[in-house]
């Protein structure tokens, strides 16, 4: 999918949805300040855009790839190290944030947004600033380093977790066996019940369905 050439941001926007991505690249096309948007609507098909399509803003959904949003981050910045990332999301999830800030994402947006709203959080993240959605501003502080979560706030509820913790908690929440876990990380079955062990002592859980809970809680889970 493409859109006409002319100054401005180039965009890739990521989205398992192929509906979505139809209609999303026409609407974006005309928006200002943006020359060329592409889409894709898996992470196979995004990397390989990225090959040829220089793009400044990646625009991804954390439900993209099956491995999660720290893993499509994660590969969508080596492919493409001087893109911006913008994560959007279907709706508000704390866990999400954090994966976010901890990427080095350029924003956090949701699809309750206006294509306008959208259009400047792009042109915003090309210019190498910052923008989050209205939800989670006030839970968002700028630092010289960077945006991060201000103390108490109440997305930082699984602020205790690694980043690989926080991987294995997505997965295992969602009643994904052990095995097919280690799979989809790379990682060991045994690894993974190493920092299964230690993220459910952090969280003070005992079983697997409090797990399952606090998923259902952060908005992860049905």
């Amino acid at each position: 999918m493409h859109a006409r050439a002319s100054a401005g941001v180039r965009v890739l926007v990521a989205d398992r949805h192929t509906l979505f991505c139809e209609a999303i690249v026409p609407l974006l096309h005309k928006a200002r300040g943006i020359s060329e948007v592409r889409a894709a609507a898996s992470l196979e098909e995004t990397l390989a855009l990225l090959g040829s399509f220089a793009a400044d803003v990646v625009v991804f959904s954390p439900a993209l790839d099956e491995r999660g949003p720290v893993h499509v981050a994660r590969v969508v910045l080596h492919a493409r190290r001087q893109a911006r990332l913008l994560l959007l999301d279907d709706a508000v999830r704390p866990i999400h944030v954090r994966i976010a800030l901890e990427a080095g994402a350029a924003g956090y947006w949701t699809k309750q947004c206006t294509v306008a709203e959208l259009a400047t959080a792009i042109r915003l993240a090309g210019a190498g600033q910052w923008t989050f959605c209205p939800a989670v501003q006030d839970h968002v502080r700028l630092t010289r380093v960077g945006p991060c979560l201000k103390p108490r706030s109440p997305l930082g509820t699984l602020a205790e977790l690694s980043s690989r913790e926080l991987e294995v908690f997505l997965h295992v929440a969602r009643g994904v066996p052990v095995r097919e876990c280690a799979r989809l990380l790379g990682i060991s079955a045994r690894t993974v019940d190493n920092h299964k062990a230690r993220l459910m002592r952090k969280l003070r859980v005992h079983k697997a369905i409090e797990l399952a809970w606090l998923a259902m809680r952060e908005g992860i889970a049905p």
